[in-house]
This record gives structure tokens, sequence and C-alpha cells, in this order.
């Protein structure tokens, strides 16, 4: 589920985990840092268009549980299904 909060958050932003963002020459991008740790606030890839506000709620919310630093509160991939089906 980790992995998968990870696919979501790089879908999302359009940057790649440990890739090299314009943000920071000379870091490379950890979403699960900016997102979870420094709680920072998320950003649609302005590549992707227009995304409906609710469905980047939705995502984003789904995203971060999945990338939860306590394994148990994780949500299964049922439930992680039947988010997305509700977008």
């Amino acid at each position: 589920m980790f992995s998968l909060g990870v696919v979501l958050a790089e879908v999302m932003t359009g940057r790649l985990q440990r890739s090299k963002g314009a943000s920071c020459a000379d870091m490379a991008n950890d979403v699960y840092y900016e997102l979870i740790v420094t709680q920072k606030s998320i950003t649609a890839d302005p590549f992707a268009g227009a995304m409906d506000k609710g469905v980047m709620n939705g995502l984003g919310q789904c995203m971060v549980s999945c990338m939860s630093p306590i394994p148990g509160r994780r949500p299964t991939a049922a439930t992680v299904a039947h988010i997305l089906g509700e977008l």
C-alpha cells in the first residue's frame, strides 16, 4: 500500500520519486518526506490540465493514507479500489 501511495503521488504531482525536481535542483524528490513528514500542500501536475477539486481531494486523502507511517493504518486494496471507484 505504501508503494501505491507513492505512485499516486507521482501521478498527481508529475514528479517521480527520487528524481531531481525543479524546486530542489541538487536534491532528489522524496514524495513521502514532502507530503507526510513536512505536510506540504499537494499541487497537481500542470500538464494534466484542470483537475476537479473533489477528485484531487479524494485522491490526495487516499494517497496520504496509503503512505501512513503506521502500517496498520494503511487502507486495504479493497478500500482503495472503493475510494478510487467513487471518484
